[in-house]
């Protein structure tokens, strides 16, 4: 992901999500050395992003977003591999993320890619919805 991406990406977020990162906040994640922001083209479109974090020993992927045109290709599956790649490159023992409860979508790809529920925060999404917690050893 570049700069030039921004306001492409942030769109698809607006598509992918009820609480949506503003552009500033990818614009902030791009100059985070802790940060890997990737995007996925597809017929020369970005047609997805990931962000992900790496915490110490840990990758935690923040977000993840396809554009609906683009949806049930792969594409999503491409990036969090991707990610889990470098991340075990660079010496990461697991990675980490959270989704919203009712994101069945999502959950079936985490859990298909291995990983695993391993909590919960309540009400975390606008106060209302649940977010679960997986984790994967890498």
């Amino acid at each position: 992901m570049a700069f030039a991406d921004v306001a492409e990406v942030a769109s698809i977020e607006a598509l992918s999500t009820a609480s949506p990162w503003s552009e500033d906040s990818f614009r902030i994640e791009l100059r985070n050395a802790a940060a890997r922001c990737r995007v996925a083209l597809c017929d020369g479109r970005i047609a997805g992003f990931l962000v992900a974090w790496r915490v110490l020993d840990e990758t935690q992927v923040a977000e993840l977003g396809v554009h609906p045109d683009f949806r049930r290709r792969g594409l999503g599956r491409l990036l969090v591999s991707e990610a889990m790649e470098e991340a075990r490159s660079r010496g990461s023992s697991a990675a980490r993320l959270e989704v919203r409860e009712g994101n069945a979508a999502a959950r079936r790809l985490y859990e298909s890619m291995g990983f695993v529920s391993v909590g919960r925060r309540p009400k975390y999404y606008e106060g209302r919805e649940d977010a679960i917690l997986m984790d994967k050893k890498i």
